[in-house]
């Protein structure tokens, strides 16, 4: 019996450099290449970003009492083959999702408007709830956070449609 490839979001953070694996955006051209070792170079009106650990990546780049972007963000949905870019200072919607069981109906790159079904949730008393979306936008990062261990906790970052780049990747480099 064959089996689908489970795929994951990778996140990739603005630096100044890439320590491992990184992108490097070109925002007006709408382009990102892949970077599979250190650099510092980019050519005039491109970016750097540094790939960080999925899971813990909002503790770098959103305001969770503001709800905002702190540093500027590039989360690759692999499920659409796209990669979308997030600028600091954009406003989005900090939405947490919890229950004795979650289980989300969306992912990175999905568009969601207010009162639409996201999740479903267990209580502890085993009663199925529906949790609708309190915004519209898009969903830019979503993790499970690991505390509390009792109980299921989704975090979900939904941004404007207008704040989200949606761009193609090209072929990766050495540079």
């Amino acid at each position: 019996m064959g089996g689908e490839e489970y795929l994951y979001p990778e996140i990739f953070v603005r630096s100044d450099t890439i320590t491992r694996r990184g992108l490097i955006v070109n925002p007006e051209r709408g382009v990102v290449v892949r970077v599979a070792q250190p650099t510092k170079a980019a050519e005039p009106g491109s970016m750097l970003f540094d790939e960080v650990i999925y899971e813990d990546a909002y503790k770098q780049i959103v305001d969770l009492v503001e709800a905002r972007v702190t540093r500027s963000f590039v989360v690759y949905a692999p499920w659409y083959d796209e990669y979308l870019l997030v600028e600091e200072g954009t406003r989005v919607d900090v939405i947490e999702v919890q229950g004795k069981s979650v289980f989300m109906f969306v992912r990175e790159g999905d568009m969601i408007e207010e009162g639409e079904r996201i999740a479903y949730i267990t209580t502890g008393k085993m009663e199925v709830r529906v949790y609708r979306s309190p915004s519209t936008g898009i969903v830019i990062y979503m993790t499970r956070l690991l505390e509390p261990l009792t109980r299921d906790v989704y975090l979900l970052l939904v941004a404007g449609e207008g704040d989200v780049r949606r761009l193609r990747g090209a072929k990766a480099t050495s540079t």
